[in-house]
């Protein structure tokens, strides 16, 4: 990623941070179901409120470390693991997860979404959807 494309998701996620977590696991995971009507039934053992607030703790946590992302590492294998155990880590899935986040974030932005905003939050999405792909790369074997 180069710099200026994480700093405009960084001070883009800034504005996204101010609409409430609710808000913005709401808007995503209803997009998603839209998408990928299929993982709906995956979420159904689980309080969908309580993944709203871990959809935007992980955002934040991943945004705030975007400069040195290899770091976490870790923590997206651990990621990855709890999907595969509900079987939603698939390769083709996280197609349908990038544009549903995309499409949240542009809501959440309105006005200030732009190309260069979309341009640098699909490569921040790029680079840890092939990290997750990676790690259960890595796991299955």
């Amino acid at each position: 990623m180069k710099t200026n494309q994480i700093y405009l998701v960084k001070d883009s996620f800034s504005l996204v941070l101010q609409i409430p977590a609710e808000v913005i696991g709401e808007l995503f995971y209803k997009r998603l179901f839209e998408i990928a009507p299929e993982i709906r039934p995956i979420f159904d053992h689980t309080a969908i409120k309580e993944q709203y607030n871990q959809l935007s703790a992980m955002l934040a946590y991943i945004v705030k470390r975007l400069h040195i992302l290899e770091t976490i590492k870790d923590e997206i294998a651990k990621l990855t693991y709890h999907h595969l155990k509900y079987g939603i880590v698939e390769y083709r899935l996280n197609e349908s997860v990038g544009e549903a986040l995309l499409w949240t974030i542009e809501q959440g932005l309105g006005s200030h979404w732009n190309k260069e905003v979309k341009t640098a939050w699909a490569v921040c999405y790029l680079m840890f959807s092939n990290a997750m792909i990676e790690a259960c790369e890595a796991i299955e074997v």
